[in-house]
């Protein structure tokens, strides 16, 4: 046993949708052209190649703008709506969609990025999907962040949320928000004893409390599988809300209360 056993939980990667149905106001802030997506696509390192191919989704008001992906026969499609309202009448959602494992769909304000899969090997697909995903998550969107904090007697936990959020009208005049985050929660042990099971729990708005539990935590370095702690929510704390994490292990538990910085 190590004289002190540091253990890191990447804790659930929340992902927090909250779509609207309706339309912007034309701002600079909230209109992507197409050039605009196909800048901050291959500044990414994905390298594009205009083609003539034909999109899975053929009852829609526009026609993209179609491409291969890093010289395979995996398919780009993008489309730029003049309005958000206009994009969400075709493609409904906030953030992203699977329709299948061959057919991913990214939104960004008026804009929708479509990946395909052909028939070049499915790693250098889903590789692309995830160039673009971050394209969209970090480039096309304006980001802010919020950091809780806390210390305990056994734990140190840090709380980093990634989030877009902004508002826009309809034709009507009736105002809509559009917000997504991604979380990233870091847990650091200050104690020296081997860890077989952790559990543990966050609640913030009240009653809205994610649970998660992990057997083996501990990899040889010390750290937890980021891969077992990822998860997916609807809701992200804002920075007055109380926000708690409980963890149990070893017949102990310890509840912290978690400050925004």
């Amino acid at each position: 046993m190590l004289n002190r056993k540091t253990l890191f939980v990447l804790l659930s990667m929340f992902i927090f949708l909250i779509g609207c149905n309706s339309e912007t106001t034309n701002t600079t802030d909230q209109h992507l052209s197409e050039s605009n997506v196909i800048n901050m696509i291959e500044s990414e390192g994905i390298e594009i190649t205009k083609t003539k191919a034909t999109s899975p989704f053929t009852d829609v008001k526009i026609s993209p703008e179609s491409f291969t992906i890093n010289n395979t026969n995996h398919e780009l499609f993008i489309y730029a709506f003049d309005t958000i309202e206009e994009r969400k009448e075709d493609f409904p959602i906030t953030y992203s969609d699977i329709k299948n494992e061959t057919t991913y769909v990214f939104a960004a304000k008026n804009v929708v990025i479509v990946c395909e899969l052909g028939e070049a090997e499915e790693s250098t697909f889903f590789n692309a999907v995830d160039q673009v995903e971050k394209v969209v998550f970090e480039k096309l969107h304006d980001l802010n962040e919020l950091l809780f904090t806390a210390q305990g007697a056994y734990w140190d936990v840090e709380y980093t949320i990634h989030y877009f959020e902004y508002n826009w009208f309809d034709k009507e005049g009736e105002e809509h928000t559009e917000k997504f985050s991604k979380i990233y929660p870091l847990i650091q042990y200050k104690g020296d004893e081997t860890i077989a099971h952790l559990e543990w729990s966050v609640s913030f708005q009240d009653d809205d409390t994610e649970t998660r539990q992990i057997n083996k935590p501990l990899l040889e370095d010390g750290t937890v599988n980021k891969n077992l702690t990822f998860t997916q929510r609807i809701n992200f704390p804002k920075e007055d809300d109380n926000v708690t994490i409980h963890l149990l292990w070893n017949d102990k538990e310890e509840t912290l209360k978690l400050e925004a910085n």
